[in-house]
């Protein structure tokens, strides 16, 4: 795996009680052994966070990147730091492991045309030495709660998480996310599991990672969501990668279209 401008999930062990003087720093996982590194010797500046960009660049960001991520104006606007409170406030921090207390669009709020995006690893939108990455329109679901880079900086819109080399589960109830995105992170078995879980009917998985790269975990993914993997970098697949010679993978996009067969007699 490719060295990205996000933190990925590792081995760190990274809980709510992280000092704010002393944060650590997430890892990133090389390839092939996935051991961890620290994930910022791949970059010599640090990031700066959406909410320190200019109004000017706001608006720029979000015309470029919100419409290719299908974030219709046509859909609910959803308010994302009332959203991040309600999560917090259902689930905790990090987020209770108990099923019964997982957050439900009920509990949200969301009508049905509103789009529920969570960022997989997520940290929010970044420029940093040519690469960028992250979205404007995410809660981002993490394990830590700085930036990964600039750990001065808290991660916003977060929904904090346990270490992940615990697989936290994603304290949404069944069939609540619209959109999943991860960047440079690995599709491990539990991910997979986690995603399937909680994509509703009709949803996207955008993931950008490399050919080869967790081969079978794809694979597991598209069959849970009765979908075929398109790749960016395929001329026929009709994907836009939004990050094109901005980060250093392609984008695979998945739709879950029907409800996973059970394989029981």
């Amino acid at each position: 795996m490719k060295v990205s401008a996000k933190n990925v999930m590792g081995l760190a062990l990274l809980t709510a009680a992280t000092a704010r003087t002393n944060p650590p720093t997430m890892p990133q996982l090389s390839k092939p052994d996935l051991n961890a590194q620290n994930h910022t010797n791949g970059f010599n500046t640090q990031k700066s966070i959406f909410a320190e960009t200019s109004n000017s660049q706001q608006a720029e960001f979000m015309n470029k990147f919100s419409i290719p991520l299908n974030i219709a104006s046509t859909e609910t606007p959803v308010d994302l730091e009332s959203l991040t409170q309600k999560v917090v406030d259902r689930v905790g921090v990090p987020a209770t492991s108990d099923a019964s207390q997982f957050v439900s669009r009920e509990d949200l709020g969301l009508s049905e045309d509103a789009r529920l995006h969570i960022d997989i690893g997520g940290e929010g939108f970044h420029e940093a030495d040519g690469v960028t990455s992250g979205f404007t329109t995410a809660l981002n679901l993490n394990a830590q709660a700085y930036d990964s880079q600039n750990p001065d900086i808290s991660i916003p819109n977060l929904v904090q998480v346990s270490s992940w080399s615990e697989d936290p589960p994603y304290p949404f109830q069944d069939e609540t996310v619209d959109h999943f995105t991860m960047q440079g992170a690995p599709l491990t078995d539990h991910n997979v599991n986690e995603i399937a879980r909680t994509l509703r009917e009709g949803g996207t998985v955008e993931l950008w990672i490399d050919h080869g790269d967790f081969d079978a975990n794809l694979e597991a993914l598209a069959k849970e969501l009765g979908s075929t993997p398109r790749w960016s970098d395929d001329p026929e697949s009709g994907v836009v990668n939004e990050f094109e010679d901005s980060f250093p993978t392609p984008k695979v996009v998945l739709q879950k279209t029907t409800q996973p067969e059970n394989d029981e007699l």
